[in-house]
């Protein structure tokens, strides 16, 4: 009777222990694992949370994890950093250049080559007589070889000489290795291309709590690698990164 009990009991432990590191909330693992609920749950899963044994348990599963997933606490830590300094102004750009009237010919539209002026003639051509009736064709009285490169022309009657204002994005081909930890991909919206990063404020946050910059005891959010990252931390088991005051000036 009492092997039996035994087994029923190392049974609830280990369901407790894989359930509590899925989510990380002791009451609903000890609910999970079979134990009785009722008002005491919290303080009962605390108990066995908090015991040697089960602490233990937790440890070494935590370890298989982070084996399995070839995880080095300094690696998640190198990353953390990428984001949390990451310059977006490195991959992306907001540029001006001039408009289409800055550079042409007595302030006339320009036109980049004979081609692009042709197809919009083809354009036009293809209206019906009302359009003809309400629009003039187009002209290549401005000339040809407009640049948006080109700086804005500070008498350009068209944009009072402000330019055109564009945003460019890096080639993700072109990235460094500590950009794309910051970026986190692109996609193609209604209203154009949108670039997404990491939150670099979060990252930041993440990181000042590993390097032990104030204390993350009321974190009920963390994930299993931050919390072993935080537990061998307080054992001293992962070497901080450099970062220290600078000292105080010579008289």
């Amino acid at each position: 009777m009492a092997t039996t009990e035994k087994k029923v009991a190392d049974a609830r432990h280990e369901a407790f222990v894989r359930h509590y590191l899925i989510h990380g909330n002791a009451s609903r693992a000890y609910r999970e694992a079979g134990y009785r609920d009722g008002l005491g749950t919290r303080q009962s899963a605390h108990r066995l949370l908090t015991s040697a044994y089960i602490q233990a348990r937790i440890s070494e599963e935590r370890q298989k994890i982070l084996a399995a997933l070839d995880v080095k606490v300094l690696n998640v830590l190198d990353r953390l950093k990428a984001i949390a300094f990451g310059d977006a102004a490195a991959i992306t750009e907001y540029v001006t250049g001039a408009c289409r009237y800055c550079r042409g010919i007595e302030h006339r539209h320009q036109w980049k080559t004979h081609r692009e002026f042709a197809d919009a003639m083809e354009v036009y051509m293809g209206k019906g007589e009302l359009h003809h009736a309400v629009y003039t064709p187009p002209d290549d009285k401005g000339g040809y070889g407009y640049r948006f490169s080109e700086a804005p022309h500070a008498d350009c009657p068209e944009c009072d000489g402000e330019g055109e204002f564009r945003v460019r994005f890096k080639d993700t081909r072109l990235m460094t290795d500590d950009e794309r930890k910051f970026f986190v991909g692109v996609k193609q919206t209604q209203h154009g291309i949108e670039f997404k990063f990491n939150d670099q404020m979060a990252a930041l946050k993440e990181l000042a709590k590993r390097l032990g910059f104030y204390s993350p005891a009321d974190d009920r959010e963390t994930n299993v690698i931050a919390r072993l990252i935080l537990e061998l931390q307080s054992r001293g088991e992962i070497e901080r990164m450099p970062l220290r005051k600078d000292p105080e000036p010579t008289q």
